[in-house]
């Protein structure tokens, strides 16, 4: 009869231990990274003496809770955070790139726009080089490009300092998930298995992980205990972190006075190793700082290349004065070109032809006329369009760089948008084994009240038996 008690007694126990571990799950059923937790229940036996009435030394003494076990599968949870680092890095190099695209303005405001408007103005001066309208004119076109100039350049800094700073947020965010790790890794080795606190570590464990696989592409390595050891990019990348360190490495970055951005890892014996992200944001950020430095350089050549033929146009002509052209531009970048100043209309040097030799002898009026050794008067002004809007020139050169970015911002959407198609499949099929499914939690819900109230029924059946005996008396 104590058999009895005892068999419903376990059975009562293990079993609002399982209706518990079911309530957690349906409680966490929306919590992010909350894995599935399942009882283990086993059979429990009754030991007793070896020559009790020739009955086996060991008997079915009803049932026990042996522990939590954390619902979880390392394949998949790995294919996740691979998938989750492609994604984010494809996701934050199109936003750069897309900022990049739209501050290299072409539109009919852009800096594209003002280069042609200076050889349009030159085209209607050269109809009449004297006409001070038609050169103040063109002084204002070469002003609006100066200016469209500053205007790039700077935002393009600035994108650089952003890209920098987020950088730097994510580098100090990676370097805090992994002195996390560290410690979880610590008490994981001292935590026993198939517990809830046990459960507990795992999931803030695989969280870290979700994490760090968001800023850098990794590669993990488990312990039979449960902690983890890291690398970056793939198994012969730098090491993060050891399953047995005290702390972890640290990731550094540092910033180019361009705005290039470089990684490496510094260990725990203060060795620094060169690394690059293969994915993550990081390898994001780093891929959108090299292309702005790389258009901030363009557009520095361009702006060197407008100063170079504005001041090259005027050395080549001639003043009302008639002497040679003073410099229209000064500034060696796009950030500090600029128009002389002062500047007057009257240094426009519109002509194409040479000074006369005060030496020369007088011409006889009765000989036919000269031409001019250097050209017509608007000579100059119909080189400076003639010869310097062809394949080479500024206009086709901003248009080739535009071009150039428009066609990476579109490769880089669809490596977006396929990355993020294989992350959503990596994580549904990791959620279909560890997250919770509500129809499932309610059918044990219903299996285990059951078998507790049938254990229950077995207590009260045991009671009355006992005490049937008992009124025999």
């Amino acid at each position: 009869m104590s058999d009895l008690l005892s068999i419903g007694r376990s059975g009562v126990l293990a079993y609002q231990g399982a209706l518990q571990t079911i309530g957690e799950n349906v409680t966490n059923a929306d919590t992010a990274g909350y894995s599935r937790r399942s009882v283990v229940l086993k059979e429990q036996s009754t030991y007793i003496g070896a020559f009790s009435l020739n009955r086996s030394a060991g008997a079915f003494g009803g049932v026990q809770a042996t522990g939590v076990q954390r619902v979880w599968d390392q394949y998949k949870a790995s294919n996740a955070w691979t998938s989750n680092s492609d994604a984010s890095g494809a996701s934050t190099r199109t936003q750069y790139l897309s900022t990049v695209e739209s501050l290299l303005n072409d539109s009919d405001t852009g800096l594209g726009t003002r280069l042609t408007a200076i050889f349009a103005t030159a085209t209607q001066l050269s109809a009449n080089p004297a006409d001070t309208g038609l050169r103040q004119a063109f002084l204002g076109a070469v002003s609006d490009a100066t200016t469209a100039f500053h205007t790039t350049a700077a935002n393009l800094t600035k994108l650089s300092g952003t890209i920098s700073t987020q950088a730097n947020l994510l580098v100090g965010q990676s370097n805090d998930a992994l002195d996390n790790l560290a410690k979880i890794n610590l008490a994981l080795r001292i935590t026993p298995s198939t517990t809830a606190a046990r459960a507990q570590l795992e999931d803030q464990r695989d969280a870290l992980l979700g994490t760090l696989s968001g800023a850098m592409a990794i590669d993990t390595t488990f312990a039979a205990d449960g902690s983890v050891s890291v690398r970056m990019n793939d198994v012969s990348g730098p090491l993060l972190l050891s399953n047995t360190a005290v702390s972890a490495s640290q990731v550094r970055l540092q910033t180019a006075t361009d705005g290039r951005l470089s990684i490496s890892v510094q260990t725990e014996d203060d060795t620094t190793l060169a690394a690059t992200p293969t994915g993550g944001a990081l390898a994001g950020l780093v891929d959108g700082a090299a292309t702005t430095a790389g258009r901030r350089q363009q557009l520095d050549g361009m702006a060197t290349g407008l100063v170079d033929l504005l001041n090259g146009f005027q050395a080549a002509g001639l003043t009302d004065a008639g002497v040679a052209g003073t410099d229209m531009l000064a500034g060696t970048d796009a950030a500090s070109i600029k128009l002389v100043d002062p500047f007057g209309i009257a240094d426009i040097a519109a002509a194409g032809v040479a000074p006369p030799d005060p030496a020369a002898p007088p011409v006889d009026p009765l000989d036919p006329p000269v031409p001019p050794v250097a050209g017509a008067a608007n000579g100059n002004l119909l080189a400076l369009v003639g010869d310097n809007r062809g394949p080479d020139g500024l206009e086709q050169r901003w248009k080739t760089m535009v071009t150039d970015q428009s066609l990476q911002v579109s490769s880089a959407k669809l490596q977006e948008s396929a990355a993020s198609t294989r992350k959503d499949t990596a994580y549904t099929a990791l959620d279909e084994t560890t997250g919770v499914d509500l129809d499932n939690e309610a059918a044990e819900l219903l299996r285990f009240q059951q078998a507790y109230s049938a254990s229950a029924k077995v207590i009260q059946a045991a009671r009355e038996t006992l005490q049937t005996i008992l009124d025999l008396f």
